[in-house]
């Protein structure tokens, strides 16, 4: 009996899997980047799949500065305590696992273009400025494989500082570019179906680019 009923949760699970991996393919194909005035406004907005920036006073400790240079690396979250119990409040959602980074840049620098491979990226700006490039998910067969500066027209850019968040919808593209310091935490959001498979999507994105 007890073996016939773990047979039917992991079958319903394997559904669920499925149904939720099928819902995250979906994406707004006139998406663009909408301002919450409100952190609360983000629950009720994620729905729609934009970008969605919004502005938030919260807390972190001062140790920064000698963060080296790095790319959502988890080594200097020892260094680093970040408060962002603003954003789960108004997740809205109790199914939901929330795994943090942080990329530091000293000096004047470009990332690689980046897939967003989880439900939510929120991009936090610690320290210093930058601009975003987010890319509709529709321009994909435009933009792969090409430099960031031959794709930066098909781009939504917003400039971000200290105390700003861009929460970015999953199969979005981005790419930062700064001038000087910059320290970003990352909040990268899964639910409990999501979370295997964008966990094998993220490490098969990583092989892939090194």
């Amino acid at each position: 009996m007890f073996k016939l009923l773990l047979q039917i949760s992991f079958l319903i699970y394997i559904v669920l899997i499925i149904s939720n991996l099928r819902e995250l393919k979906n994406y707004n194909k006139n998406g663009y980047i909408f301002k919450c005035d409100d952190v609360k406004d983000i629950s009720s907005k994620l729905i729609d799949l934009n970008p969605l920036y919004f502005k938030t006073e919260y807390n972190y400790n001062q140790n920064i500065n000698d963060i080296e240079d790095c790319f959502k690396d988890k080594q200097p979250l020892k260094d680093i305590f970040y408060d962002y119990n603003h954003i789960k409040q108004n997740m809205n959602d109790n199914l939901l696992f929330y795994n943090e980074s942080i990329t530091s840049y000293k000096t004047k620098k470009s990332s690689d273009l980046i897939l967003c491979t989880h439900n939510y990226n929120i991009l936090s700006i610690l320290f210093g400025e930058c601009k975003v490039y987010l890319i509709n998910p529709k321009h994909k067969n435009d933009i792969i494989g090409k430099e960031n500066i031959e794709i930066k027209k098909w781009s939504h850019i917003k400039k971000l500082e200290k105390y700003d968040n861009i929460c970015i919808p999953t199969n979005w593209y981005y790419f930062i570019e700064s001038n000087d310091k910059l320290v970003i935490h990352h909040l990268d959001i899964d639910n409990y179906f999501t979370i295997i498979p964008n966990f094998l999507k993220e490490r098969f994105r990583l092989s892939m680019s090194t």
